[in-house]
């Protein structure tokens, strides 16, 4: 019998945390975003979340001026 650490899900929630499910034999994800559908949504929520960290107050300020 082998033991070995579990490997998790590597997809990043769009919290912008790790998802904590166990990933699926021979592949990097869990069920729940295993999903071809699921995973492209997911990839804009990284890429959002990537904007989100770049921001400084200055910058979501300018950008919330031209929003009003």
């Amino acid at each position: 019998m082998v033991h070995g650490k579990a490997r998790r899900c590597t997809e990043i929630l769009s919290a912008g945390v790790q998802c904590t499910q166990f990933a699926l034999r021979g592949q990097p994800w869990c069920r729940a975003h295993a999903a071809s559908q699921q995973c492209e949504r997911n990839a804009d929520a990284r890429q959002l979340i990537a904007m989100i960290r770049q921001m400084n107050v200055p910058t979501v300020a300018c950008g919330l001026q031209n929003t009003i």
